[in-house]
């Protein structure tokens, strides 16, 4: 069953409650001008207390959207996963451009979390 959750003017978020998978969708690049809106509302939904509430193993972002991700985007997703761990979760990132998944595997995130890469070989 997909449960809906709170639509937020950039965060589109939904619970898989047979994967027990919370799927946040990003829309776009994840850079300076991004970061701040999408940080609150990714944080808005992790700590409502309706979405902490759902039987959760694993966080997905999807940033299949993003063709960059700038220093601020990536201390966004490092921020994301730290909280994910905190919850005693599991964190994936979906991505579709090589260029951020280069940037990716360049700062080591495929240690931290899984990394799906959906893009061209």
């Amino acid at each position: 069953m997909i449960t809906a959750l709170a639509k937020t003017p950039t965060v589109v978020g939904e619970h898989l409650s047979q994967e027990q998978l919370l799927r946040l969708t990003l829309p776009g690049d994840i850079k300076s001008t991004t970061v701040s809106e999408l940080q609150r509302d990714v944080f808005a939904l992790l700590n409502d207390p309706a979405v902490r509430r759902l039987p959760t193993a694993t966080v997905e972002l999807v940033a299949t959207e993003a063709k960059m991700f700038d220093s601020l985007g990536l201390n966004l997703i490092v921020g994301v996963l730290k909280a994910v761990k905190q919850r005693d979760e599991k964190m994936r990132l979906r991505i579709a451009s090589r260029t951020v998944y280069l940037t990716c595997l360049a700062v080591a995130l495929e240690r931290q979390m899984e990394l799906v890469y959906e893009g061209p070989a």
